[in-house]
């Protein structure tokens, strides 16, 4: 149960972790490209 549930805020963090990246990786290449 308790590993369940970090596993399930280990998954939610990478994933915002990722998402925020991606972002902000895309915003540098916007602006690399500009």
């Amino acid at each position: 149960m308790i590993t369940q549930v970090t596993k399930g805020i280990k998954i939610s963090v990478n994933t915002s972790f990722e998402g925020t990246f991606f972002k902000n990786y895309k915003m540098h290449f916007a602006f690399g490209y500009t």
